[in-house]
């Protein structure tokens, strides 16, 4: 007979995280493209818990892994692209389509 489980059977994000090796803020954007599940319904401002067993078959799953970091890759540079400003700023002038204002400019 082994020893106690070192985690209990319900799990929390901060847990989940450590286990998968994300950071904390990582577990939501799983849970919202459907890699990862909470234990019974959802609801907002509540302390979400996991089921330790389901995580742990994740983290020993290299297809779901790779799946994990693209799903966060792709999730963190669409959120950058949003903050960025266009190309084009207030300040740069095309000298071709708008000559006049390049000499200003400088």
């Amino acid at each position: 007979m082994s020893g106690p489980d070192p985690l209990p059977a319900c799990i929390t994000v901060e847990a989940v995280a450590r286990l998968l090796g994300f950071a904390r803020h990582s577990i939501p954007v799983l849970v919202k493209a459907g890699l990862l599940s909470t234990l019974g319904p959802s609801r907002s401002n509540t302390v979400k818990y996991f089921h330790r067993d389901q995580v742990i078959a994740r983290s020993r799953d290299t297809r779901w892994l790779e799946q994990a970091v693209e799903t966060l890759r792709t999730y963190w540079r669409q959120k950058n692209q949003r903050r960025r400003p266009t190309n084009r700023s207030k300040y740069s002038v095309d000298p071709v389509t708008n000559p006049e204002e390049a000499s200003h400019a400088n």
